[in-house]
């Protein structure tokens, strides 16, 4: 019975979601292509401290990701793909996807968590401020407990829309949306 109760709620979170998501208009969520992104990652706030910590990220050379074409909700996109994790760990603690428009620029950003929770979720922090969210726009992104949550960013003026996609709450998609 827990189990029916689980599975009918998320999926009447999914089609409360599908449904929203049919009367957003969505627009690329950075104005950056991927390298400027992870550029302004690594010049960004939060690195700038993990670093005086004592902790570097690192992350590989961006590279197309084409197994991960998605013709069906983001046709006519390329993918790139970086993968991070602390610097001399031999394996990696996540993956960073960007969905890339005609002109390069980052329409979709999708996060993966994995390996070192801190690690992953620093860099998780990293590309909330990549994307211009300030201290209390993050908060509300973070500690909003459902499949779905959105923003309005006043630095970039659009609204971002964060999506998360597993029950463990690796697999984090952000959007950007005009209304």
């Amino acid at each position: 019975m827990k189990k029916f109760f689980l599975a009918l709620t998320i999926l009447l979170a999914l089609t409360c979601t599908a449904q929203a998501a049919e009367n957003i208009n969505l627009v690329q969520v950075s104005d950056f292509t991927p390298k400027e992104f992870i550029d302004r990652m690594g010049t960004g706030i939060v690195y700038q401290n993990l670093r005086q910590r004592g902790t570097v990220v690192a992350f590989t050379q961006l590279k197309s990701r084409q197994q991960f074409y998605d013709a069906e909700n983001f046709p006519g996109m390329n993918v790139w793909g970086t993968v991070f994790g602390a610097d001399g760990d031999p394996l990696p603690d996540g993956e960073i996807r960007f969905f890339v428009d005609q002109n390069e620029r980052v329409f979709v950003v999708q996060f993966l968590g994995m390996g070192n929770q801190e690690i992953s979720g620093m860099v998780l922090l990293m590309v909330m401020e990549a994307l211009g969210l300030n201290e209390r726009e993050v908060d509300t992104l973070i500690n909003k407990i459902s499949p779905t949550a959105e923003v309005f960013c006043k630095n970039t003026q659009r609204r971002i829309i964060r999506q998360v996609s597993d029950r463990e709450g690796k697999v984090i998609t952000f959007f950007g949306a005009t209304n």
